[in-house]
């Protein structure tokens, strides 16, 4: 799973250009905003896998802390005014 959202975010950091030419347009915004929850997706799978190593079911129930991440970071970046 942190192999396929790390490379999805680079695929969309790639293409930002070429899909969104203004930066601050608003779904260049909302594409910036997707790529840091993917980033953060990958962090989570990538701590996970040494905690696997010494409890796998701990390892599994730290998946949850994609939920609160990405919400915190969705609200985070999205500034009163944008969207």
């Amino acid at each position: 799973m942190a192999a396929i959202h790390a490379v999805h975010a680079a695929l969309l950091l790639l293409t930002q250009r070429q899909v969104h030419p203004s930066p601050d347009s608003p779904a260049a915004r909302a594409r910036r905003r997707f790529t840091v929850q993917l980033g953060s997706s990958v962090l989570v799978f990538v701590l996970s896998i040494p905690l696997a190593y010494v409890n796998t079911a701990a390892a599994m129930w730290f998946w949850i802390t994609i939920i609160p991440a990405h919400a915190v970071l969705g609200h985070y970046r999205r500034r009163p005014g944008q969207d």
